[in-house]
């Protein structure tokens, strides 16, 4: 499987590379059965076109799984934990889903991301899987149980018609600029540390 990495205007920046097992339900029994290239950090592998809601991911087997039941959301895959903390927000980005790992690399992306999300005036709010990732949720838990979860966790907060945020051009013009502060200050201090995500460096 190959994936494109690009940035927030589209530009291709990277590639992703999975190599499955077709026996089984997955990866290659291979050393590295994922790698990646090119300039990664802060882009991301992008499902659907996001406005002012968006999902972000650790890795991409957890895009596709919850795009199962969730396949209008606009979401995209850091690739890991690292590189999750450190995503680049749309400047038209108002609600954030972000899609935890439940692992202690998946914590701390969720924190470093909750906090620079509300440093900028977006929402954040914390999808769980119950196992270790979506991805295990559907494969071991199905397809119904992981609607169910999805949709307990979303639906309360948002619907498919509202995924396309309006907001005033002087709110668009204020978040442009508490992103391009915020977007300076994250170049200057780097990327938080001690972050293992299971996806490629």
């Amino acid at each position: 499987m190959i994936a494109v990495v690009t940035d927030l205007g589209g530009k291709v920046t990277g590639a992703h590379r999975t190599w499955p097992d077709p026996r089984h339900r997955d990866k290659a029994p291979i050393d590295t059965p994922r790698r990646a290239m090119g300039d990664l950090l802060s882009n991301a592998v992008r499902f659907g076109l996001g406005s002012g809601v968006m999902a972000a991911c650790e890795g991409i087997e957890t895009v596709l799984s919850l795009r199962q039941v969730l396949p209008d959301m606009p979401m995209l895959a850091a690739r890991s934990a690292a590189h999750l903390a450190a995503i680049r927000f749309p400047d038209t980005l108002r609600r954030l889903y972000i899609v935890r790992d439940n692992d202690p690399a998946g914590n701390n992306a969720r924190d470093s991301l909750i906090g620079r999300a509300n440093a900028v005036g977006i929402e954040a709010i914390v999808l769980a899987p119950r196992l270790g990732d979506f991805n295990e949720d559907l494969r071991r838990l199905g397809v119904d149980s992981l609607r169910t979860l999805a949709r307990v966790q979303v639906a309360p907060r948002t619907s498919p018609a509202s995924w396309r945020w309006r907001h005033s051009p002087k709110e668009e013009a204020d978040g442009i600029r508490r992103r391009a502060r915020a977007d300076a200050s994250h170049r200057r201090r780097g990327p938080r540390l001690g972050l293992h995500g299971g996806g490629s460096p």
